[in-house]
């Protein structure tokens, strides 16, 4: 098994970071509708509208105000 430099490491995490932000503003970008997933059971289709490191902010359907879920409950995201 091959072994990473602590600077090869930091490299790959951050072209991933950036693959991840690129999906994310392409999202945006197309107002692509998306089914979230939250605390079990419970999903929510909407669009997203901005992220931060720990937030997502969504339009859901029906609803002209914006919301902010936890990245953390958010269990997974699927295109619509």
């Amino acid at each position: 098994m091959k072994t990473y430099s602590e600077k090869e490491l930091k490299d790959l995490i951050q072209i991933n970071s950036d693959k991840k932000k690129n999906i994310l503003m392409g999202w945006i970008d197309h107002e692509v509708p998306l089914t979230f997933r939250l605390v079990e059971g419970i999903e929510k289709e909407g669009i997203l509208r901005f992220f931060t490191r720990y937030d997502y902010l969504v339009q859901f359907s029906g609803q002209p105000t914006i919301s902010i879920l936890a990245k953390h409950a958010v269990l997974w995201i699927d295109r619509v």
